[in-house]
């Protein structure tokens, strides 16, 4: 898993893994507009088995993403 801001460099690199990108959001310090993206080298429907809420024992699926 690798995680960075959108950029052409790293869809060339990771053009084959699959990319999770988050919502667009402004950064302070470049007082510009990023989008950081996550790539991992399995597929999302391996994420699908879910994940365990401590609270209520229930299992949650969220899971966004862009191909």
């Amino acid at each position: 898993m690798i995680s960075g801001y959108e950029c052409g460099l790293m869809n060339e690199l990771y053009g084959d893994w699959t990319r999770v990108a988050l919502p667009v959001k402004m950064n302070n310090i470049r007082s510009s507009k990023v989008q950081e993206v996550i790539w991992f080298n399995y597929s999302i429907d391996e994420t699908k088995s879910g994940q365990s809420n401590l609270f209520n024992n229930q299992i949650q699926y969220q899971v966004n993403y862009e191909i």
